[in-house]
């Protein structure tokens, strides 16, 4: 689950960078980068070249081109300066830095505001967008604190900005201010309603606290939207089985499987499902249909017959099992289970030649199963090599039934 709220956390940095390049500050450093004329630098206006290198994606060359920007030039605009600098950071994932440079933009008014006419008094504050790009750094630095008073001195203004809401949220949940986080995400579907990221975010914050009743209840509503993906319904049908809502989970998980008939990940939790439900031939099932999706998921389905006491079933699906350790492994199990024990005698060349006896639990089944065709000196060879303590004590009432046991006593078992 955290996983999942880590997915969140990246994805909302991706979707909110993809935006940086129509932004209102952005706007200004482009509108000022077209006047080249009226550059400090020589003859190249590098400040202008890095602009439109940033915009066109090339991060790497916009680095380069801001780096021959002569800062103490006069006529530069270093509010411009720092708030590239900044963007180029950001998209690079080089978070301490882009902190550093949008604070410094922040304090640095544009260069127009230093031109005002003689005698005018100019003011000038910075944008909003300003704070939420350094916002997304300290968030990027997992500085979260910082996160949320970056975004409250953006003002009123962020309040229409989505990506706002998904970061306070975020960096709340982070500092285990789960109220906090979890109210702003109910203020955002408030606001935004025709958004699902807000409440698909509630769900897994939900699940990832333990409130699953919660969680299924946001769920329900989420799962009505046509945006919905297998992982969205495979996480709702998961919180349903853990708050024990068993019946719902299955309609939910059933319902996804129609919609996603080619998803392995829906029928492995609706057979989880039926498991916690003590449904074992049902669950075996399912997993057998997961198996024609993925081979997999054959060993899983084989060993859910077997505990259904269907070895039948268990021995068919063995037999397709590509793991030769594995299949042989599960196979001395159902034998044993249907008490074949000559079957499992005669596994001895497979399960040797397989290097399966350096498992102890095999050593002992394979000694059960020569015992109980009369083979002691077979069972004593396997019993010899066993050196878990678990096993000790089976391993000496093994052999003291075949002290006691008279080969020529039929009745012996």
């Amino acid at each position: 689950m955290n996983k999942m709220i880590q997915q969140l956390s990246v994805r909302m940095i991706v979707i909110s960078l993809s935006a940086l390049a129509v932004g209102g500050s952005l706007f200004c450093v482009q509108a000022h980068a077209e006047d080249s004329e009226k550059s400090a630098v020589d003859e190249i206006d590098y400040l202008a070249l890095a602009t439109r290198l940033f915009s066109d994606g090339h991060m790497d060359r916009a680095q380069e081109a801001l780096a021959q920007v002569n800062v103490r030039a006069p006529g530069v605009d270093l509010h411009r300066y720092h708030l590239l600098s900044g963007l180029i950071a950001l998209r690079q994932e080089k978070f301490a830095n882009a902190v550093k440079r949008f604070q410094a933009a922040i304090k640095t008014p544009p260069l127009e505001a230093n031109s005002a006419e003689e005698g005018k008094k100019h003011t000038w504050k910075p944008e909003p967008q300003l704070f939420y790009y350094l916002a997304q750094a300290h968030f990027g630095a997992k500085q979260y604190a910082e996160t949320l008073k970056a975004l409250d001195q953006g003002g009123k203004e962020l309040l229409d900005k989505e990506g706002s809401y998904q970061l306070r949220a975020q960096a709340a949940y982070a500092q285990k201010k789960f109220d906090l986080a979890l109210s702003t995400l109910s203020q955002a579907q408030k606001r935004f309603p025709n958004q699902p990221q807000f409440e698909r975010m509630q769900v897994f914050y939900l699940m990832d606290l333990g409130l699953y009743q919660q969680a299924t209840e946001v769920g329900r509503r989420y799962l009505t939207r046509e945006s919905t993906d297998v992982e969205d319904h495979v996480a709702i049908g998961e919180a349903l089985r853990r708050g024990r809502s068993f019946p719902e989970a299955i309609v939910v998980l059933q319902t996804a499987n129609l919609r996603f008939p080619d998803s392995d990940k829906v029928l492995l939790a609706l057979a989880h499902v039926y498991v916690d439900l003590d449904q074992k031939y049902s669950a075996a099932s399912i997993l057998e249909d997961a198996a024609r999706i993925d081979p997999k998921y054959t060993v899983e389905a084989a060993e859910m017959y077997r505990q259904a006491k269907r070895s039948d079933l268990a021995l068919f699906l063995n037999a397709r099992v590509d793991n030769q350790a594995a299949k042989f492994r599960q196979r001395l199990s159902i034998l044993l289970d249907q008490q074949r024990f000559e079957m499992v005698a005669g596994m001895a060349p497979t399960v040797e030649r397989l290097g399966l006896t350096k498992d102890d639990q095999i050593r002992y089944a394979m000694a059960y199963g020569f015992y109980k065709t009369g083979d002691y000196q077979g069972a004593e060879r396997y019993l010899r090599g066993i050196a878990d303590p678990s096993l000790f004590e089976s391993a000496s009432g093994l052999r003291r039934a075949m002290r006691a046991c008279d080969p020529t006593d039929w009745s012996c078992e």
